[in-house]
């Protein structure tokens, strides 16, 4: 028998043994940029741990913000089967702020330690639950392995105070 479980507006389908499972989960964030760099140049898929950010950080999966002030760029809650970013004020934040020039990705990818036999099937943007600035582009996701997800604001998204995706997560197995 299937039951939701609800997470600050995710609903993460499973068996009771999926929610409690996964939380605890340790989970892998790292952030990559491409495209057109502030200095000019245009790279390509690049770990921004390259420019001296902080990035390839680990976290539990359980209550509160596994990853505040990430790059001073946001925070980034995971709760059960749901990641949600909360974009911040910061000097950093706000000249990279606006929408995301032509040919550029700011891509997240989260690692999920699963436990055995539990795969992600879908990732997907909630738009019910997310707060987006007023934009053409949506964020958007995909599942890139059977414990890997990548989140990416391409060109055309636009960031600042207010944007606020949230994506759900979908899981199956035993």
């Amino acid at each position: 028998m299937l039951k939701k479980y609800a997470a600050m507006g995710l609903i993460l389908l499973g068996t009771p043994s999926f929610a409690q499972e996964l939380t605890g989960a340790q989970v892998l964030l790292t952030n990559t940029f491409e495209g057109h760099a502030l200095n000019g140049h245009t790279l390509p898929e690049t770990d921004v741990a390259r420019f001296g950010m902080p990035n390839n950080l680990f976290a539990t999966v359980g209550e509160g913000t596994e990853y505040p002030q990430f790059l001073t760029l946001y925070n980034v809650d995971i709760s059960g089967g749901q990641i949600r970013f909360e974009w911040l004020h910061s000097d950093f934040a706000d000249k990279v702020s606006g929408p995301t020039p032509e040919g550029n990705h700011d891509r997240n990818y989260f690692v999920f330690d699963l436990p055995e036999g539990v795969v992600i099937t879908d990732i997907a943007l909630d738009e019910s639950e997310s707060t987006l600035l007023d934009t053409a582009v949506l964020p958007s996701a995909q599942v890139v392995g059977p414990n890997k997800v990548v989140t990416d604001f391409a060109s055309g998204v636009v960031r600042g105070v207010g944007f606020n995706p949230v994506f759900t997560i979908t899981l199956s197995g035993s």
